[in-house]
């Protein structure tokens, strides 16, 4: 029986390995010279190492010694715990953090192998022992991470400031055009009674899964070049049909997101899909005997209960393996000891977009119901024709329910009892408490959502107070005036008692003569002097 420590560490974001499988060979799309740096072998692949359904791993030559490492799309960066030959340090530390776990080093270069391509000086982190997770990445032989993602998000890259930093698969397509710029893989199941072979390919289409290329070309979200840095495999999910076969309500988060979609991450790096918790609730809180465990936030059911979901992208329909949906991995036991199944659609936590880029992720418990195929286009920098093109994603599904049905019927009805179809009444369905952390973080987010808005109208109410301002001084002005134009006029009132001299309506002095009787002459005119002289 697994430890509670040794749960966690699967359930969460890393894990290990136990065996390396032996891989296919893949049909080539193209016939390519072994020159620069492409390798001359016909195989196209490396061979994935399933660790209890938890952790995907593959194997990286790195200056001729070989380190197994998790295949994480969610970031873009290649570290190691160890010591290379012909490795060359340059001199700069750093770190890398993830939503669970870190890695600090040197940025180092060596030359490089990966699924038969050779780079000559891939840039790299090399960790001694600062290196912390968690989930206990090293348990179980695992020596470092191979980030797929976009080399925008690189720490690295972001470091040194150019192409030189650009992420291992970024390397191949550069330095070799002629490379279609895709990598695509398939998670094996284990337990299921029909394995699927792991595997990664580089510019190839695996045998017998060519109807990928027929398949809705999802489009890849970017991101505005001030959060490039975050910059993840981000695409649209048109919904999630929920256990009663009905689409489960839910409005995405993120701004200017179309009507009906919800933005999701492509992440091999999280064993659980992350998604909102009301949704996680709506799969699981109609469960009898469910449970939700607020100390690990996972919803918990009893392990006889048969539940068929989907996720819809591109307008395809994915059915998810019901193995997937209710996992046996974990040996987890409730309060009374008895064996438990962990709710793979775990509400999301770790990885909450504050930001508000996405609303969920799509981790291991759902890839391993398709055959995913990413195309770079031009996240590839080297500015060639065949890759100008926007990325996008195409995912083929195989899982078939019906066959699913009976997988899930033969591994647990004989462990676990009769199998469980039905669901309680929604009136019935639990909900899981939200944690005052999540609800002060949702405020944050809507803050930052509405943050445009916010300062928008936060503006225009300062500008209709500084418009008020302006105007009751104009007014106060204005009354001013008023004020001191009235004492004038009545200034002016107050002297009308005093007689001008050229009063309105008297004639001008020395125009109009004044005829006055000559009281000395009578009948003659007096005519006084203009002049005044008396």
């Amino acid at each position: 029986m697994p430890t509670l420590a040794t749960v966690l560490s699967f359930v969460t974001l890393f894990a290990g390995i136990h065996a390396i499988r032996i891989p296919f060979k893949v049909v080539h799309a193209h016939d390519r010279p072994a020159s620069h740096g492409r390798r001359d072998t016909v195989n196209a692949t490396i061979s994935i190492i399933d660790s209890t359904n938890s952790i995907y791993l593959g194997a990286v030559v790195i200056g001729g010694t070989n380190y197994n490492v998790q295949l994480d799309t969610g970031s873009s960066d290649l570290w190691i715990q160890g010591n290379p030959a012909n490795s060359k340090d340059l001199g700069i530390e750093t770190s890398i953090t993830y939503a669970i776990g870190s890695a600090q080093g040197e940025i180092s270069t060596a030359p490089v192998t990966f699924a038969g391509y050779n780079v000559s000086n891939q840039m790299y982190l090399r960790v001694g022992q600062n290196a912390t997770f968690s989930s206990g990445l090293f348990s179980t032989g695992a020596t470092g991470i191979l980030g797929l993602g976009p080399s925008s998000g690189s720490i690295l890259r972001g470091q040194i400031g150019n192409a030189s930093a650009d992420a291992l698969v970024d390397r191949i397509f550069e330095q070799d055009p002629t490379t279609p710029n895709f990598v695509s893989f398939l998670l094996e199941r284990l337990g299921d009674g029909a394995p699927v072979n792991g595997q990664l390919t580089v510019g190839d289409i695996v045998p017998g899964y060519e109807a990928i290329s027929s398949q809705p070309q999802l489009p890849v979200i970017k991101l505005k070049s001030i959060l490039s840095k975050d910059q993840h495999w981000t695409t649209y999910v048109d919904g999630i049909i929920g256990p009663d076969n009905s689409t489960i309500s839910y409005s995405s988060s993120v701004p200017s997101t179309p009507t009906g979609k919800l933005v999701t991450i492509v992440d091999s790096g999280f064993t659980l899909p992350q998604i909102p918790r009301a949704m996680s609730d709506a799969i699981y809180g109609r469960v009898q005997g469910a449970s939700f465990d607020t100390q690990h936030e996972w919803w918990t059911v009893p392990c006889n209960q048969y539940l068929n979901i989907s996720v819809v992208m591109g307008g395809v329909t994915f059915p998810v393996h019901p193995l997937d949906t209710i996992s046996s991995d974990f040996g987890l036991k409730d309060i009374n000891g008895n064996t438990v199944c962990l709710g793979t659609f775990q509400p999301i936590t770790t990885a909450f977009s504050v930001t508000n880029e996405f609303d969920m992720i799509l981790g291991d418990a759902f890839l391993r119901n398709s055959y995913t195929l990413l195309n770079y286009g031009d996240f590839i920098s080297n500015g060639t024709t065949s890759n100008t093109a926007d990325p996008y994603m195409q995912l083929l599904s195989i899982t078939d329910p019906v066959k699913a049905m009976n997988e899930f019927i033969g591994a647990r009805l004989q462990t676990y009892g009769p199998i469980n179809y039905s669901l309680l009444p929604a009136s019935q369905q639990q909900h899981s408490p939200v944690p005052a952390g999540e609800t002060v973080a949702h405020y944050e987010a809507d803050v930052l959502r509405y943050l445009p808005e916010i300062i928008v109208g936060c503006a225009a109410v300062l500008l209709l107070i500084v418009g008020c301002i302006i105007w009751r001084c104009c007014c106060t002005k204005r009354q001013r005036l008023a004020r001191a134009q009235k004492k004038r006029g009545m200034y002016s009132e107050s002297k009308a008692d005093y007689r001008q001299i050229d009063e309105p309506g008297s004639a001008p002095m020395g125009m109009t003569p004044l005829y006055t009787p000559d009281l000395k002459s009578p009948g003659k005119a007096y005519y006084p002097d203009p002049y005044h002289r008396f």
